[in-house]
């Protein structure tokens, strides 16, 4: 009567008891059920797809951040460049640069292209001004300034970094 009782007080919980042939008596066996086995493979399954499913946007948020990044490290630099160059000298022109936003003198070597195109400025009043040596429109200068990735060539008015830097030559009137 008593091996009934113990049969009849297990639980799936906390185990089942079955006849071990090396011991005599009942033991207590611990383990998972098949049932147990299939819910959790069926929660890690459900889990990992959920996962590999957000990687490729994930991935894609991270290289436009890593762009964003260098595509503002490179303009910093054009500025930079810019502020160092007399201003007859500045003028239209193309700079190539690597993955990591560092100059390349190659295109065939470039990831980042920086198209830069001056304009002439003009603000209101300044035709009302005369009688100056020079006119003040010869003396500011707009640098339209747009880079783009060599990747996203296909994609190129999606991605693209453009920004505007105003030149004043200074002089004594």
């Amino acid at each position: 009567m008593q091996s009934f009782a113990l049969i009849c007080n297990s639980s799936p919980i906390t185990g089942f008891l079955r006849r071990d042939w090396r011991r005599a008596g009942w033991t207590r066996v611990r383990g998972f059920s098949l049932v147990e086995v299939a819910i959790a493979l069926g929660v890690v399954a459900f889990s990992l797809t959920t996962v590999l499913a957000l990687l490729p946007s994930v991935l894609k948020s991270m290289r436009e951040s890593i762009d964003q990044t260098l595509e503002s490290q490179i303009g910093q630099q054009i500025a930079s460049d810019v502020l160092q160059t007399p201003f007859r000298d500045v003028g239209a022109m193309t700079k190539y640069y690597d993955s990591e936003g560092f100059a390349v003198a190659a295109e065939s070597d470039a990831v980042f292209t920086a198209k830069i195109t001056p304009s002439t400025v003009s603000y209101p009043g300044s035709d009302f001004l005369t009688g100056l040596a020079t006119p003040l429109s010869s003396s500011l200068k707009a640098l339209n300034v747009t880079i783009t990735t060599r990747s996203n060539q296909r994609l190129a008015a999606r991605y693209h970094h453009s920004f505007t830097l105003y030149l004043a030559r200074r002089e004594k009137l």
